[in-house]
């Protein structure tokens, strides 16, 4: 949940910066609606391109964590490891959480 608030901040403020930078930009060039709503539709736009990259780019990172565990790679200390089939216990229960 925290990631997700922070994404949705970062991109809010994302929106912001470039839409008052494009209104800057646009203010003398267009007529008065015409300026505001192309600041908006732009800073807008560029929001969801970098969230596509940025989510390209999570993507890309789990597939290889995922790839890398089927092929048999060990999991290490203190790296993030992502366990692909079933889990079955073999001894007695987890003491702390899994």
């Amino acid at each position: 949940m925290r990631t997700m608030a922070r994404g949705c901040l970062e991109l809010l403020l994302l929106w912001a910066v470039t839409a008052f930078g494009l209104y800057t930009y646009y203010h003398g060039r267009f007529e008065p609606p015409g300026y505001l709503y192309g600041a908006l539709g732009g800073g807008f736009a560029i929001a969801c391109a970098w969230g596509l990259l940025r989510n390209s780019f999570l993507a890309f990172k789990q597939r290889r964590l995922v790839s890398a565990t089927t092929r048999g790679s060990r999991p290490e200390d203190g790296r993030v490891f992502a366990a692909v089939g079933r889990a079955r216990a073999l001894g007695s229960p987890l003491v702390t959480p899994f």
